[in-house]
Order: structure tokens, then sequence, then C-alpha cells
């Protein structure tokens, strides 16, 4: 074993809270800014994590064991940065549960390699979309299916001119869908992300904003 699988292996979360803490202390923080988007990506095709390299800092996150089927997938906290990747200006993303779903919030599990979570049904989608539209500061939000987010993150390999390979194993079927929620200036985003976070069907919320304060 190399020095950076000796790295992934003390940093792998023992529960889903610490993989929570350490996804929105070290990995937003990794890719949420333009200055941090040189990034190293090393797949390891009997597994369904992604080792990330970055220039100064090393962020991993290991979702999951070697998956006994050979599934070739990535860790769904390192795909929904890479979508967070060219953004304009800073939202308020929200990621929905697809079926298998690994994140907590879903009904999943870190260590289960097919995820064990269920996806968000048609009322549940309606109700969060509602809550978030009608609560003070909220500007707009706009439903991303998995088409507009598969196009991103295409785009994001193609442009980074790296990891072309990512294309051959990551599909549309592989993405969440989402919502983007954009703030009026000035406005309080904690309760909306607090509510976001709390709702049924709903599999993790990033704040854009987050940097070394987050």
């Amino acid at each position: 074993m190399n020095d950076l699988d000796d790295l992934v292996t003390s940093l792998r979360p023992d529960t889903d809270d610490a993989y929570q803490r350490r996804f929105e202390s070290d990995l937003v923080r990794a890719f949420a800014t333009p200055r941090r988007r040189s990034f190293s990506l090393r797949l390891r095709f009997v597994a369904v994590a992604v080792p990330v390299v970055l220039a100064s800092v090393v962020a991993a996150v290991v979702l999951a064991p070697p998956a006994p089927s050979g599934d070739h997938s990535v860790s769904a906290a390192s795909l929904q940065q890479m979508l967070l990747v060219g953004t304009e200006e800073p939202v308020i993303t929200v990621f929905l549960c697809k079926q298998d779903d690994p994140w907590p919030a879903c009904g999943g599990k870190t260590e289960d390699p097919t995820g064990g979570g269920t996806a968000i049904t048609d009322q549940e989608k309606e109700n969060v979309e509602k809550a978030l539209t009608t609560m003070p500061g909220v500007e707009n939000v706009a439903f991303e299916d998995k088409a507009v987010l598969y196009d991103r993150f295409r785009n994001n390999v193609l442009k980074s001119g790296e990891h072309s390979e990512l294309l051959g194993v990551i599909k549309m079927g592989d993405m969440s869908e989402s919502l983007r929620i954009i703030m009026k200036p000035g406005a309080d985003w904690g309760p909306v992300i607090e509510t976001a976070r709390g709702m049924p069907g709903v599999a993790n919320v990033v704040d854009q904003r987050c940097d070394s304060s987050c």
C-alpha cells in the first residue's frame, strides 16, 4: 500500500456523522472556489471511492468498500462537488435522493456497496420545491434534472483537459436531480439551508459561498 492509500485509509470516516462533517469542512472548500479547481483523480475500478488529490491538500472521502459486482462508479460526494465547479454565482444547491443513494438522509449506508437509499417521491419533490420557493429571501428556485447535471459534468471534464476516462465511467443515471436556489442580496441563507436539510427526499445541501469559514 502506498502513502496515498495509507492517507485515504486514515481519513476514512467511522460514522455517517463523521463523513458529513469531513465532507462539509474539507471537500466543499476544496472544490467550491476557482483557485482550488486543479485536482487529480485516481479511479479505483473495484471500489466506489475516488481519492481526490489537490495541489496542497488531500481531501479523501471513502463512501463504501469495494463493490463485489465491480460496478465502476465514484463517490456521491466527489461527483456532487464536480457538478459545482464553474457555476457563475454562489447558490444553494439541494441534491435530491435517487434510488440506491448512499447518503444517510436518503436511508443509505456508507458501508453498503449498493448505497441502499430510496429515491425522492414526486410528492416529496413537490413539497421541497414549494417550501423553499416561498421562504423569505429566496429569489428563484430552479429544478435541474439528470440530463442537465450530466451535461454540466461532461463540460467540466472536457474543460479541464484531464480525466476524460471519467466520461466512460460515469453515466447520466449516476446523476442526482437538484434544486438551485438563488438568494436575494443581503438575505439570510441559514434558514433556507436548514429547512432544506430537514426535508424528506433531500440527500445533501451545499452552500456554495463556503470557503475557509465553512
